[in-house]
């Protein structure tokens, strides 16, 4: 199955563009992409990227940042796309943090 990007809505798509026309990279990941695959709509969105959360949150004018993860919450009227740096592999034991 191909994901159109049509299935993606313009305020999330522009969530990423915003990402690489500032040099980032910018892929979407998890369930939406799985629910997208599945021919379901996705509930919500998560994009993954080389910026810093620090970078994030000076893109976008509504964001907030409360995690040790790196995860920045971008504020779209009431949709809230999880914007998260990229991660390394680790040490880690519990099978899903790295």
């Amino acid at each position: 199955m191909e994901i159109k990007i049509e299935q993606i809505p313009m305020k999330v798509r522009m969530v990423a563009l915003s990402l690489q026309m500032s040099n980032f990279e910018a892929y979407f990941v998890g369930g939406c992409v799985r629910d997208l695959l599945l021919g379901r709509v996705p509930h919500d969105w998560d994009i993954t990227t080389s910026a810093t959360p620090e970078q994030i949150i000076s893109l976008f004018p509504h964001t907030f940042y409360e995690n040790d993860y790196g995860t920045v919450g971008v504020v779209l009227d009431t949709d809230i796309v999880e914007v998260t740096p990229f991660r390394g592999e680790g040490e880690y034991s519990d099978s899903r943090h790295p």
